[in-house]
């Protein structure tokens, strides 16, 4: 073959490479002596560019708004706030655990920490709804537990006082918190400090004593008393002594009477007083064992019941010990007898128990 029909051979191969890569849908090659670099979309690329930057901008200012102006710690580098809580019989004007149903003292202390002046302030102050308050000093200027201050000049402080009783579960913690909105006087915008501290309740006002026996058996009339004391120095209102028994056990009588679920309902209680219930009862003939028997203290508000102690001991449960026979003419036999003769019978029983039994009750039904 020439060598002028192999460069047609090879020119034929390379044409067809090309027409395979850039032939269009319609068959048609483009002109590849003319060919431009493609066009970038300048404006799709600066709509996109504007886009993340608006979303960006838009997060900044937000985690601003929401957070910028906002110190969790109770501590900013104007203003410091505190809370300390004691019984007001303390002699100590520190932070100590609470007593339930013993009034209580909750202060919180604002200084202006800074060299600016604060412009103007307002604190609320959130409760746990189980603090009854009483009053305030000063007394709020909005609503129940928020204060218009004012200015505060630097290095200058205050406090506001709430009096009040705290009832809660014993031991258990409740939570108060402390929100200040404040505008230092070089400033065109608000901040705010929160502080949130724990009320801890480790005691009660109330004590409850109990006595009863420590063994039992079916049928025996039992006595319960109760002695409810109050320690404190004022007096407690709504409390409730919820009788703590086992399922088979019934109540003949109780001093004062007691109410629907088995408990007393005591209005109020005076300081340094005491007051005393008592029960009798009944164990059912298949109530067998060791039982927890007494009573749970606790106060209500609104509804609710917030336990202050339980008081309670076991009593040993004994049954089956009580036997009875019948003799009939000396013998406890069935045995035939005439009509008309006359019929010796005799009815002896026995405690077999470790006590004491009281109030028995023979039966006789006699079939002719």
């Amino acid at each position: 073959m020439s060598k002028k029909a192999n460069n047609e051979e090879k020119e034929k191969m390379i044409e067809e490479e090309l027409r395979s890569i850039y032939e269009g849908e319609s068959g048609t090659m483009p002109d590849l002596s003319s060919l431009d670099e493609p066009k970038r979309s300048w404006r799709k690329t600066g709509l996109l560019v504007a886009f993340v930057l608006l979303v960006l901008s838009g997060l900044i200012w937000v985690s601003f708004f929401f957070f910028g102006n906002i110190n969790f710690s109770g501590q900013s580098e104007h203003l410091k706030l505190t809370l300390t809580a004691r019984a007001i019989a303390s002699d100590h004007d520190v932070d100590e655990a609470l007593t339930s149903g013993v009034p209580s003292r909750i202060a919180v202390s604002y200084q202006n920490i800074s060299n600016i002046p604060i412009a103007s302030m307002s604190v609320r102050v959130n409760l746990p709804p189980t603090f009854v308050a009483d009053h305030f000093v000063p007394e709020p200027t909005e609503g129940e537990h928020t204060w218009q201050l004012g200015s505060l000049a630097p290095q200058s402080d205050g406090m506001i006082e709430i009096f009040g009783t705290m009832i809660g579960d014993v031991p258990s913690t409740e939570k108060a918190q402390v929100i200040a909105t404040y505008r230092p006087a070089n400033f065109s915008s608000d901040f705010d400090a929160i502080l949130v501290e724990n009320l801890a309740i480790n005691a009660s006002a109330l004590e409850l004593q109990f006595n009863a026996v420590d063994k039992a058996v079916p049928g025996e009339s039992v006595e319960l008393s109760y002695i409810l004391l109050n320690t404190s120095t004022a007096g407690v209102d709504n409390i409730v002594v919820q009788i703590v028994a086992p399922a088979g056990f019934s109540i003949n009588t109780s001093e004062p009477p007691i109410v629907d679920g088995l408990r007393w309902v005591i209005p109020r209680l005076e300081s340094h007083s005491k007051t005393s219930m008592s029960l009798t009862g009944t164990f059912s003939g298949n109530t067998r064992g060791l039982y927890d028997i007494g009573g749970d203290l606790s106060l209500s508000h609104e509804g609710l019941l917030f336990k202050q102690a339980q008081t309670t001991r076991p009593i040993d449960v004994f049954g089956g010990t009580l036997t009875a026979n019948i003799i009939v003419n000396g013998s406890a036999r069935s045995q035939n007898v005439d009509p008309g003769s006359t019929l010796r019978i005799s009815i002896p029983y026995e405690n077999g128990s470790e006590v004491d039994m009281q109030n028995l009750r023979l039966e006789l039904d006699m079939n002719a």
